[in-house]
């Protein structure tokens, strides 16, 4: 993880920097240069010491790639959320784009873990971000969060509570819209009226970004009404179990409702099976800037 890019969490890094000078009372000490805890926890030296007092241990945040995972590891997750973000960047220098939904064929091939991080990579640049969970049957972006799943987004879509009562402040430049409360019997077929594009309209208004979490779209397929109100949707897929055929059904059954899809994310890939360029650019660039 690289902390200088965890400005969006003070609280962690008030905690490590107390951590650090309690644990490592010879720790050269910068407190004016904002990045000191990175470049300590980045210097080969500095690192040995630190695993040997219980670095290792320390609760790293998820969206950052856990706290086991070494710093290149570490790398390749933070940096992969942040090649993604600029890919849709430069989509949307030449097309409108401000309300994406994430989806997939299957459950569990990390829709949430792609709303989250590439929210995080957004706002981190300083865009205003709106994570919306769209996913009715199984949210989960409020556990994510740490927060509570209150009325939200089928209270919204219901025209029961105004739009702006459904947000929730949660990270510098991001705000999460849960699911709701309950879903009604008739929620699924709201899906299918104005009101669905309606409601992603009044969320890009109050934003630069809207992103939304999805049900599994060939077991749920009621969402795919909100593929089509969307500008965008990017179609996941876990390494080593999605199918090439789900995947493929997936991405017809996008397009049949209209949808423009800007891509497939390959979600857990191996790090062994990507780690060979990213280990060299941490070493020969973020350990060296680190450190100087």
């Amino acid at each position: 993880m690289d902390l200088r890019y965890s400005e969006s969490d003070e609280t962690f890094r008030a905690e490590l920097r107390a951590w650090l000078a309690a644990t490592l009372p010879e720790l050269p000490a910068e407190p004016a240069r904002d990045d000191w805890p990175a470049r300590v926890v980045y210097d080969t030296d500095w690192q040995k010491r630190l695993y040997e007092a219980g670095y290792a241990g320390m609760s790293w945040p998820k969206e950052y790639g856990g706290r086991d995972a070494p710093p290149s590891e570490q790398l390749i997750f933070t940096e992969a959320f942040r090649t993604l973000r600029v890919t849709i960047q430069l989509t949307a220098r030449n097309e409108h784009i401000r309300t994406i939904l994430i989806t997939s064929g299957g459950a569990h091939e990390g829709k949430s873990t792609v709303v989250m991080n590439l929210g995080l990579a957004f706002s981190e640049v300083g865009r205003r971000v709106i994570v919306a969970d769209a996913d009715l049957q199984r949210p989960t972006l409020h556990r994510a969060l740490g927060v509570a799943n209150q009325r939200g987004l089928v209270e919204a879509l219901h025209s029961e509570q105004p739009l702006e009562s459904s947000m929730m402040h949660v990270r510098d430049n991001m705000w999460l819209i849960p699911r709701g409360e309950r879903v009604y019997p008739h929620t699924r077929g709201v899906l299918s009226t104005e009101r669905t594009g309606t409601l992603l309209t009044e969320m890009a208004d109050h934003g630069d970004l809207v992103l939304c979490d999805s049900s599994p779209i060939l077991l749920i397929p009621d969402n795919l009404f909100l593929a089509g109100a969307a500008d965008a949707v990017i179609l996941v897929a876990k390494a080593g179990d999605t199918s090439c055929r789900d995947l493929a059904r997936a991405k017809d059954l996008l397009v049949g409702a209209g949808a423009k899809v800007l891509g497939v994310v390959i979600n857990e890939m191996p790090p062994s099976a990507v780690s060979g360029y990213y280990k060299r650019y941490y070493d020969s660039y973020v350990k060296k800037a680190a450190t100087k």
